[in-house]
């Protein structure tokens, strides 16, 4: 018997009998034995190869006939994702350069990468130019502090967009008004790539506006002048028969003590009827300060920076016209404070139209008017208006907030002292400094809620308009 072997493994036997008389097989015999042996695992071995190599070139076969039928579902699939991808991109392109409304495109910095032809209509810059510049290059320098403030909190992922009216600058120098609503791109990843503002032009509604304002400014100019001839006439009604008292009285005491015989009696009680005299003027004058402290209003929440912003775009076109440029500074994070906003916005204007004021004559240096807010450590805000004007002698320091004192020659020297009793009201306080240079600046500060004012009434938030929305 002999065994042959595959790969070191008995796989099989080959049995070989004897028919000689001595039943036993030389050395001849078992070599060709061995041989039969090694010849017979050969062939196995072969076989059992040949048919391992059958299955593998059988299994690859199906395995590349997958591979090709995956091959060619994904060239179609990728085809198709192809196409679609490019009629998308070839209907975004078509309403981006077709839009009557203007598209800007930046990156992450405000650089610009993308701008519509509308776009590039209406500030006058060809997207070449551009390519240069970030948004800021383009606004107006009174809203790149709200714009920035804005855009901060749109990055950082507090809002996914917002809306705000603001002003270019042309390429020819023209201003225009805008409204942008700006929100971001998404990378393939998600993450925020780019930034896009679409832009529509409202100059024209803001004309409308303004005209409308400046009627309406003109209008209250009017009943402003109406209510003070009213007044004045009233209280000269008032006033006017005890001080024609005093003076007879005055005059009638004069001649008795002037007599050659002095009448000291009569002279005694004409003065007497003289101090009835001043008591009664004393009594009109203590009646009107009582009508003006039933004038002042309730007190409701107040963000000092939108009530400052709504009087900035208000005089705007004033300070325009007059060629005097008007910087915000306003303060982010400013805390709300209780008080009334049509006098703390009365303050805010007479402050402004004063600095305004004071650039009448200066041609020397720039015609220029910052006004900031700040918080003030013990739980306060301030505001400041400062000029680059003509300011004011030293010795008028103290003299600027009293009734009736000016140095306009058409004024009437009452809206600072006005403003003094509006802060004063508040709890506050306002006061007037030179600056190192030219000009003077105003401010005044209040308290976040003031002790004396009258109890805090919850009332439903206030719309915001375009342009402060934060």
């Amino acid at each position: 018997m002999v065994l042959f072997h595959v790969h070191n493994q008995a796989v099989g036997t080959i049995w070989t009998i004897a028919h000689t008389r001595q039943r036993k097989f030389d050395i001849e015999d078992l070599r060709l034995l061995q041989s039969i042996g090694r010849f017979a695992s050969a062939a196995y071995q072969s076989l059992v190869a040949t048919e391992t190599l059958v299955r593998e070139i059988g299994a690859r076969e199906e395995a590349e006939t997958k591979l090709r039928r995956l091959t060619d579902s994904l060239e179609e699939e990728v085809h198709a994702r192809t196409e679609e991808l490019r009629l998308s991109e070839a209907r975004w392109k078509r309403i981006f350069d077709n839009s009557a409304i203007g598209i800007a495109v930046t990156d992450l910095e405000g650089r610009f990468e993308l701008a519509n032809a509308a776009y590039q209509k209406l500030i006058g810059f060809t997207e070449q130019e551009l390519a240069a510049k970030t948004y800021l290059d383009l606004t107006v320098d009174v809203f790149q502090t709200h714009n920035v403030a804005l855009m901060t909190r749109l990055l950082s992922g507090k809002r996914d967009q917002f809306n705000i009216e603001k002003q270019y600058r042309r390429k020819d120098g023209q201003l225009i008004w805008v409204r942008n609503n700006v929100s971001l791109l998404p990378g393939a990843d998600g993450t925020p790539r780019n930034i896009m503002a679409i832009v529509e032009d409202i100059s024209e509604r803001k004309a409308a506006e303004e005209s409308l304002q400046q009627t309406q400014t003109r209008l209250s100019h009017a009943a402003e002048v109406a209510t003070a001839a009213e007044l004045s006439a009233s209280i000269a009604h008032e006033l006017n028969q005890p001080l024609a008292g005093i003076v007879a009285n005055a005059s009638t005491c004069l001649r008795m003590l002037n007599a050659d015989t002095p009448n000291v009696e009569g002279a005694r009680q004409t003065a007497q009827r003289t101090l009835r005299d001043c008591k009664r003027a004393s009594e009109v004058i203590t009646r009107l300060r009582a009508l003006f402290t039933k004038m002042r209003g309730t007190a409701e929440s107040v963000d000092l920076n939108e009530a400052a912003q709504e009087v900035i775009t208000l005089l705007l076109a004033r300070f325009k016209k007059n060629r005097v440029a008007l910087r915000a500074e306003l303060a982010n994070g400013l805390p709300p404070i209780t008080g009334n906003r049509v006098q703390l916005q009365q303050v805010i204007m007479n402050l402004l139209q004063n600095a305004l004021d004071a650039m009448n004559g200066v041609d020397d240096r720039r015609r220029l008017v910052v006004i900031r807010t700040d918080q003030e450590q013990a739980d306060g805000v301030r505001l400041s208006v400062q000029d680059s004007g003509v300011g004011f002698a030293p010795e008028a320091a103290n003299k600027l907030f009293e009734t009736f004192y000016t140095t306009k020659s058409e004024g009437m020297g009452v809206g600072l002292s006005v403003s003094r009793s509006i802060i004063e009201y508040h709890g506050g306080r306002l006061w007037a400094a030179p600056n190192d240079g030219p000009g003077a600046t105003f401010s005044f500060s209040i308290p976040r809620q003031a002790e004396d004012m009258p109890a805090f009434k919850a009332t439903p938030p206030r719309e915001r308009s375009p342009l402060t929305e934060p």
